[in-house]
């Protein structure tokens, strides 16, 4: 059940609209809680692309850097803002 929680976090903070209408900001965060909760990538990336089942998103682009920046300056996942390349 925690894998939904962070789901749960981002329907929480726009209340009345899909999920699918998240802004790219809070849909980087709710990967970045569900890395927090699964410490796994595949994992991650294979729940978003079954929630919004598109391959236009960013999230491929920005989690591997949050991943990186964590290993490489020690900083801990909870302190990085995940970086989106356009």
């Amino acid at each position: 059940m925690r894998l939904y929680s962070a789901l749960n976090l981002l329907k929480r903070e726009i209340p009345n609209t899909s999920v699918e209408m998240a802004t790219v900001q809070q849909k980087a965060r709710l990967e970045r809680l569900c890395f927090h909760e699964n410490k796994s990538i595949a994992t991650v990336e294979r729940r978003f692309r079954l929630e919004y089942q598109n391959g236009r998103s960013p999230i491929f682009k920005c989690l591997p850097t949050v991943v990186e920046r964590k290993t490489e300056d020690g900083v801990a996942l909870s302190d990085v803002t995940p970086v989106i390349w356009s």
